[in-house]
C-alpha cells in the first residue's frame, strides 16, 4: 500500500481477524470467489456503514495499475485480490481513489464496523510523563480488551508532521505513520520469573500491552524491552511464557511494557462495537437547520460561547433510571457526503446539563454542566461521561451558530438507558375549554430534610418524598438509613393558579407497604426567584408532633416561579 494509506492495511488485518465483522463488509464471500471453470460475472458485492444504514457498493474486476504493478494495496500471495478490491469499493463509497489520502484510520473502521470511535492523543495528553494517567489507560484496556466478548478493536499509531517520515522507523523498531491493533492486556507478576527478579525488582506488577504489527517483515517489530530479540525476552523459558500469558499467538504480535508503549505511541482508537460487551445502542438522526428566530426551523445556535443561541440547538433528553454511577457513551457524527476531505468539517462537540426529573418540553436557561467534549473539527467527536440517576439534557453543537448540515447521535449504555428528542417548547394547549393552558412555571428542588422520626427499632428510616401540584406528582429515590436525608430532586410544575401551594409529602420505604410520615405546604407565588427556604414538616392533623416547636422534622428547598413559559 501507499505510505500514505497505510491505515488500510491494520483495517484489513483487524477483518481478517474478525470473521463477523468481515461478513459485514464482505457478504456471501464463499460465492463471490472465482473458481476455475465455473463463470464469474466479473462484480463484487461489498458493504459499508453510513449515518446508521449499511450501503452496498458494487465494483467490477477492472484494477487500477501503474506500470504492471497494483496501484494500491496488494496481496503477499499473487492469486489474492480481495483486499485490492476492497479498497477499490471503498474509494467508491468515498468518492474517488484520491479521498483515500484524507481518510483516517477511525473514519475508515467506523465505516467497516458500524463502531463508535474514541480518539485518544497519548502524546498531547502527557500519558508519557503521568503514572496516573497511564493507570487509568490500562485499567481501560484490561476492561475492553476481554477476549470472551471482544467488544472494541483498538489501534495505535505514531504520527507524523512531514510526509518523508511515513514508513520510517523509530530507534526502538516502530514504523512511524502506520498502525498497530491492541489485542489484550495482562498484568504480570515479574517475581514469578526467577530471571527477571533482579531485572524488574522496583517493578514487581508489570502492565503489558499486546500488539499485533500488520506488516510481516522485521522492521517494523518491537526491539525495545520486552521485544522477540531482547534479553528479556530470550531470558524466558517456553513453560515461563505460557505461565505468565504472554506467548503471542502469531509472529504478527509483540508484548510492550505499558510505560514503553505510553511514550512510543502518539495516537490511539478505540473503537466500540454496536451489541457487543453488553452496549445497548441508541440513535438519533437529526439536523442543523438555519431558520425564523423561535421557529421549529431554528436549530443551529452554536456552542456554549454563544450564550444567546446556545439553547437553539437540537436537545435530547436523557434518563438514567437506575441507581449508582452509569456509564454512557455518546458519538455525534456529522453528514460527510458532501464534504471533499477534512477541511469541509465543521468543528462539532457536545455538552451535556442536568434538568428537572419531570422536564418534558426544551429547556430555555442554560443549565449546570455535567459534561462536555471538545470541539474537534472532524467526522465524528465522541465523550464518555458517567452519570448518576436523574434526568439529562444533550447538545449537539457546531462551534459557531448558523451551520446548516444532518448528523447522527449515538447513546450507548450497558444499562437502561431511555432517550428521546425534545421537540415542543411549552405544553400545548388541550382540546376541551375547561382545560385552559398553564400560566406560571415553577421550579421547586427539594434539597433534603433534617430530624425526621425514627421509623425502625434501630432509630433510623428509608424516607422518601413525593410532591404534588395540581394533578401532578414526582417522586424522588429512597435514602436509606438515614433520619437527615439529601434527595437533592428539582422538578419542573407548570401551574394554572399561584395561589395553591405545592404539597411535599414524606414517605418510609417498606419491603410490603410504604407508611406515612409528614408532609410540606410550600407557597411559590409569581416574582419568586431562586428563593431557599426552610419548611416545618406537620403530620395528620389528629397526630402530636415530636419536635420541640410542634413539627416533625424540616424541609429544605428552592423555589423559583415565573409567568414566562419560555423562561425555565
Amino acid at each position: 500500500s501507499r505510505p500514505a494509506n497505510a491505515w488500510f492495511i491494520t483495517v484489513c488485518t483487524v477483518l481478517i481477524h474478525d470473521q463477523e465483522l468481515l461478513a459485514k463488509v464482505f457478504p456471501d464471500a464463499k460465492r463471490q470467489e472465482w473458481r476455475a471453470g465455473k463463470k464469474h460475472p466479473g462484480v463484487f458485492r461489498f458493504c459499508f456503514w453510513l449515518l446508521g444504514s449499511w450501503i452496498e457498493v458494487l465494483v467490477d474486476d477492472h484494477l487500477p495499475v501503474v506500470e504492471g504493478t497494483l496501484y494500491g494495496c496488494r496481496s503477499q500471495a499473487a492469486s489474492e485480490f480481495w483486499a485490492p478490491l476492497l479498497e477499490k469499493a471503498y474509494a467508491k463509497f468515498l468518492g474517488c481513489y484520491e479521498l483515500l489520502e484524507a481518510c483516517s484510520l477511525s473514519d475508515a473502521l467506523v465505516d467497516m464496523t458500524g463502531a463508535a470511535a474514541e480518539h485518544l492523543e497519548l502524546a498531547v495528553g502527557g500519558y508519557a510523563r503521568d503514572p496516573a494517567l497511564q493507570e487509568q489507560l490500562f485499567s481501560k484496556m484490561l476492561t475492553l480488551l476481554d477476549n470472551s466478548c471482544q467488544a472494541v478493536v483498538v489501534c495505535c499509531a505514531i504520527s507524523v508532521e512531514h510526509a518523508d517520515e511515513m514508513g520510517s522507523t523509530t530507534s526502538d523498531g516502530l514504523l512511524r505513520g502506520h498502525a498497530y491493533q491492541v489485542v489484550c492486556a495482562r498484568e504480570v507478576a515479574s517475581t514469578d520469573v526467577p530471571s527477571w527478579q533482579e531485572l524488574f525488582r522496583n517493578r514487581p506488577q508489570l502492565r503489558m500491552l499486546c500488539l499485533r504489527n500488520p506488516w510481516h517483515h522485521q522492521a517494523s517489530a518491537w526491539t525495545g524491552m520486552l521485544g522477540h530479540w531482547s534479553a528479556e525476552w530470550s531470558s524466558l523459558s517456553e513453560p515461563e511464557k505460557t505461565k505468565l500469558g504472554i506467548r503471542p499467538s502469531d509472529e504478527q504480535e509483540f508484548w510492550i511494557p505499558l510505560e514503553d508503549f505510553a511514550g512510543a505511541f502518539t495516537d490511539m482508537c478505540v473503537c466500540y462495537v454496536p451489541g457487543r460487551g453488553g452496549w445497548r445502542e441508541e440513535s438519533f438522526p437529526g439536523e442543523w437547520t438555519v431558520g425564523e428566530r423561535g421557529s421549529a426551523m431554528d436549530r443551529a445556535g452554536g456552542c456554549i460561547s454563544h450564550r444567546s443561541s446556545f439553547l437553539r440547538n437540537p436537545q435530547y433528553r436523557l434518563d438514567v433510571v437506575e441507581d449508582g454511577t452509569v456509564a454512557v457513551l455518546a458519538y455525534l457524527l456529522q453528514d460527510s457526503s458532501s464534504v471533499e476531505g477534512s477541511t469541509g468539517h465543521f468543528a462539532i462537540g457536545m455538552h451535556i446539563m442536568q434538568m428537572e426529573v419531570n422536564r418534558q418540553f426544551r429547556v430555555h436557561v442554560i443549565k449546570a454542566k455535567v459534561c462536555s467534549s471538545e470541539y474537534v473539527r472532524a467526522r465524528g467527536v465522541f465523550l464518555e461521561c458517567s452519570l448518576q440517576r436523574g434526568r439529562y439534557c444533550l447538545l449537539p453543537t457546531t462551534f459557531e451558530p448558523g451551520q446548516a448540515r444532518r448528523f447522527l447521535l449515538r447513546l450507548f449504555c450497558r444499562s437502561t438507558l431511555d432517550a428521546r428528542e425534545l421537540q415542543k417548547d411549552v405544553p400545548s394547549a388541550k382540546l376541551l375549554p375547561c382545560q385552559s393552558m398553564p400560566a406560571l412555571a415553577t421550579i421547586i428542588r427539594v434539597i433534603g430534610a433534617k430530624h425526621l422520626e425514627q421509623q425502625d427499632p434501630f432509630g433510623l428510616a428509608d424516607p422518601y418524598c413525593v410532591l404534588l401540584c395540581e394533578g401532578q406528582s414526582v417522586r424522588s429515590s429512597v435514602c436509606r438509613g438515614t433520619l437527615d436525608p439529601t434527595w437533592n430532586i428539582s422538578v419542573l410544575f407548570y401551574r394554572k393558579d399561584a395561589s395553591t401551594p405545592i404539597k411535599i409529602q414524606v414517605w418510609n420505604s417498606h419491603l410490603m407497604m410504604d407508611a406515612y410520615m409528614a408532609k410540606a405546604y410550600v407557597d411559590a407565588p409569581l416574582g419568586v426567584e431562586r428563593q431557599t427556604l426552610e419548611v416545618p414538616l406537620v403530620g395528620h392533623r389528629n397526630r402530636p408532633a415530636s419536635g420541640t416547636d410542634g413539627s416533625l422534622g424540616t424541609l429544605f428547598v428552592e423555589v423559583t416561579t415565573t409567568d414566562g413559559l419560555l423562561g425555565v
